[in-house]
């Protein structure tokens, strides 16, 4: 094939759900272990893979400049013939958030997230869920990120002025909820992918040390 997954079983190959059952949110199940839809209760077993083809370029997939609808349908129809239900999919951070970032705002990469909502229509009509992650691939490479804290923040390791790291995440998240929170074809997010710890730059030592 002209394109290359790295498969991950999550459970037994379900039968194709119905087209009607793609309208529907997926929950945990009240055995708080397996997952159904949430208005039919029709059982879902996750059997998915990461969305990562064969060149590097498309870690950045949903790029502007990267983004190949008529390639990642063909690889979502191809996964749909396997019987695969679910595809994990991510947004770099160095690419989605770059410098600069400002306090009390999140400046989102132009295209990303219209890319996002149109791969999540794509998915939807080859009966595939989809997890939403955000990568810190690349996250050295951005001020705001290394010099913010990273996943730590700013506050109370560091009293100097500056970007908050933590503050950043939490508008792009709330802004990534509120623009997916209507869409079924979102299974989870995941907020962290290969955590990263602040190195060379310790941001929770106090300045004056």
């Amino acid at each position: 094939m002209a394109w290359l997954l790295t498969a991950c079983l999550l459970g037994a190959t379900p039968a194709a759900a119905p087209r009607s059952v793609q309208d529907e949110f997926i929950r945990v199940a009240d055995d708080h272990w397996s997952f159904i839809t949430a208005r039919s209760r029709v059982r879902f077993v996750p059997f998915g893979t990461n969305f990562v083809l064969n060149d590097k370029k498309f870690l950045n997939m949903f790029g502007p400049d990267v983004y190949d609808a008529d390639r990642y349908e063909r690889a979502l129809a191809g996964l749909e013939s396997l019987g695969f239900n679910l595809v994990k999919v991510f947004l770099p951070i160095a690419d989605v958030l770059p410098d600069p970032q400002v306090p009390g705002e999140v400046r989102v990469a132009p295209g990303y997230l219209e890319n996002l909502d149109h791969f999540l229509g794509l998915a939807r009509a080859h009966r595939m869920r989809v997890i939403v992650c955000l990568a810190s691939w690349g996250g050295n490479r951005i001020r705001w990120w290394h010099e913010g804290g990273e996943y730590f923040g700013r506050k109370p390791w560091r009293s100097d002025e500056g970007v908050d790291s933590r503050d950043v995440l939490v508008r792009f998240w709330t802004v990534l909820g509120k623009r997916l929170k209507n869409n079924p074809t979102v299974f989870s997010y995941t907020p962290a992918v290969e955590w990263t710890f602040p190195s060379g730059n310790l941001t929770w030592t106090p300045p004056d040390q």
